[in-house]
């Protein structure tokens, strides 16, 4: 007894309160003479309730066959899903289809985050066993960007072992969702994918350097995960990494590495991702698709920020910009002033003349106006050899973006971009869709992403698809991996026919 009382933990339904823990801690307050407990912690767990939010009932034909459910959806999502809905107390209302909503995104993306790792890092030779993160320190090639999502994995691993350690697994749940599909996937990945294309040898250094941090990533999230989901982590595990033990259990769990940790660039990343975030909603109001380059993009930010230029790289490919520049104030972005008349002053003052003054203000140059209201604290106009004087506090002032731009004001953050379409960024963003069906057309196939193949050849009712094609066929050889692009005037055969733009576009790969 003295030997393993207390015990470490104990765990049970929400109904055996009473019945159970209660009952021990009064059984060791009788026993000990005391008022000591025979458990330093106890987990009760909520009820799980039927889809119709209802208890489960043979009677009321709501009851949920384990066995059945086990046969339909991957263990490992069912395990995630019961941690990651509700905290462990709370009551869970079961619906199997909710399975393969997010619970099964963050596996999914786990999954292939590890195969886009190892099919690209195969190309190059990488060795997890030499190629780890010492080595990629040493070789001097880490970019902001992988400092930052190593500081990010720094505050994972804090978050989720406090979650661990408090019984809130749910908690748990939700920061390694963040980690994988937001932080890695979302933002890391599609920032560093680019420079992995290249089969330049002066630049594989950094292609190593990429795949040791992710490969670091990656595994730390297995880890983690694994008291979650223990398959898929164990398999992933085994499956991808040469630098491991034989079993992800042997592994101790991750603790922090101090010199990975940094708040500063961990600031900055949290500024740029709120300018991307800024720009994409700009481009959703302009309806621009975030595939399609634009020519310039303004920030107008008022604590203004000194910026590398490796982040204002990050910030362009992100943004997909052709030209970014950052600015304090907006007098120094493209926008002009407009005055609105406050009908209320202008009314008492001018009276009958108030129509003078309206019909004047139409014609008028209110940029110009505004301006010189700004510097002289007053207007002077002449209408019809009328003379008026008027004062700032008869105008509400405006700011508007100049003509081809759009504006927006998020919070801190204003942004203006240039929304108007240049021929030679249409065919951009043409050919950027082009290579996305192609990407997709591929994967349904089973391609290996880094497969080289011989030909893609295509088809559309468009001719100004068929004619961008055939102006930028290099680039879009590189994008969609593939040695020749042909196109053809007319269909035969089998052929993947997709939509760009209420447009056919019919795709043919041969590999």
């Amino acid at each position: 007894y003295r030997k393993y009382v207390p015990v470490e933990f104990l765990t049970e339904g929400i109904d055996q309160t009473r019945g159970w823990a209660y009952s021990l801690l009064i059984l060791s307050v009788i026993f000990n003479k005391a008022p000591k407990s025979c458990y330093k912690a106890f987990l009760f767990q909520g009820h799980i309730l039927g889809p119709d939010e209802a208890k489960m009932s043979k009677s009321l034909g709501n009851i949920i066959d384990g066995n059945k459910t086990l046969s339909q959806y991957p263990v490992d999502a069912i395990r995630f899903y019961f941690a990651w809905k509700v905290s462990p107390i709370a009551t869970l209302v079961f619906k199997p289809d909710e399975i393969l909503g997010r619970p099964f995104q963050v596996l999914n993306t786990l999954y292939h985050l590890h195969v886009y790792l190892q099919q690209n890092s195969a190309l190059d030779g990488f060795d997890d066993k030499k190629h780890n993160l010492k080595w990629a320190m040493r070789s001097g090639k880490p970019s902001f960007l992988d400092w930052w999502i190593l500081s990010r994995t720094q505050i994972a691993i804090v978050e989720t072992v406090k979650a661990y350690s408090k019984s809130e697994f749910n908690e748990a749940a939700r920061i390694l969702e963040k980690f994988i599909i937001e932080e890695i996937s979302q933002k890391y990945v599609p920032a560093i994918r680019r420079e992995l294309w290249s089969d330049d040898p002066s630049t594989l250094d950094r292609r190593l350097t990429i795949y040791s941090v992710l490969a670091y990533c990656l595994k730390r999230a297995d880890i983690l995960l694994h008291p979650i989901c223990p398959f898929i982590t164990e398999g992933l595990y085994l499956e991808c990494f040469e630098d491991r033990k034989d079993s992800i259990l042997l592994e101790n769990f991750p603790e922090v590495e101090k010199e990975l940790v940094n708040d500063k660039i961990d600031k900055k990343f949290a500024t740029i991702d709120r300018m991307v975030s800024a720009a994409n909603a700009l481009r959703m109001k302009a309806r621009l698709k975030r595939r399609w380059p634009v020519r310039e993009t303004v920030f107008v930010i008022s604590k203004r920020e000194d910026f590398t230029e490796q982040e204002i790289g990050v910030l362009k490919d992100l943004i997909n910009t052709k030209q970014l520049t950052i600015v304090s104030d907006l007098a120094s972005a493209p926008t002009k002033y407009n005055i609105k008349p406050n009908m209320q002053t202008l009314g008492k003052k001018l009276r009958k003349d108030l129509p003078k003054l309206l019909n004047f203000l139409e014609k008028a140059d209110r940029d110009g106006l505004a301006k010189e209201l700004i510097a002289k604290k007053k207007l002077e106009v002449k209408i019809e050899d009328m003379g008026f004087t008027l004062q700032d506090e008869d105008f509400q002032f405006l700011i508007e973006p100049q003509e081809g731009y759009d504006l927006l004001e998020s919070d801190d953050i204003t942004v203006l971009m240039k929304t108007s379409r240049e021929d030679d960024l249409i065919k951009e963003g043409t050919i950027r869709d082009v290579a996305r069906r192609i990407q997709a057309y591929r994967k349904e196939i089973g391609l290996n992403p880094t497969q080289i193949v011989k030909s893609v050849i295509l088809w559309s009712d468009d001719i100004e698809i068929i004619e961008t094609v055939r102006e930028k066929g290099e680039e879009l050889k590189f994008l969609v991996r593939t040695e020749k692009v042909e196109t053809v005037e007319r269909l035969d055969g089998d052929w993947k026919k997709e939509e760009i733009d209420d447009k056919i576009l019919a795709i043919k790969i041969i590999s």
